[in-house]
């Protein structure tokens, strides 16, 4: 049911498409049921919201990782392979954040700049999840 979003996530604004790209790298699908309303699936199994009448709306449920620091750093604490790197985030004055991740064997998640921490945050695991694929 879920198709993979291809809008290019450098260009959006924090919010509900970013996050929903971030879900779906994650594994987070959205299926109908046999009452035909849709609901969202973690990567778990388990049902993340309640069933909506439009597909679209079942993506709401996905956190806020663009916008939640937290949520956005969950995205590498989630992941052993950061436990060992050293991560930051500076401001760089103006309104503008970088978060800085070095990647790890040949691999390096980069910089990325954006208006928040946690639009920066998710920014540089999109640029690595990329890498990645």
């Amino acid at each position: 049911m879920s198709e993979q979003t291809t809008v290019d996530w450098r260009a959006l604004p924090a919010g509900g498409a970013v996050d929903r790209i971030i879900a779906e790298r994650l594994g987070y699908t959205v299926h109908r049921g046999a009452d035909l309303w849709y609901y969202l699936q973690a990567p778990d199994g388990s049902h993340v919201c309640n069933y909506c009448g439009i597909a679209a709306l079942a993506w709401d449920g996905v956190p806020a990782y663009s916008t939640d620091a937290n949520a956005a750093l969950a995205l590498w604490d989630n992941d052993s392979r950061w436990a060992v790197y050293p991560a930051w985030i500076e401001d760089k004055g103006r309104g503008k954040f970088c978060a800085t991740f070095p990647g790890y064997g040949d691999q390096d998640a980069g910089d990325e700049y954006a208006d928040t921490p946690a639009l920066a945050i998710v920014r540089a695991w999109l640029q690595f999840t990329e890498k990645e694929s």
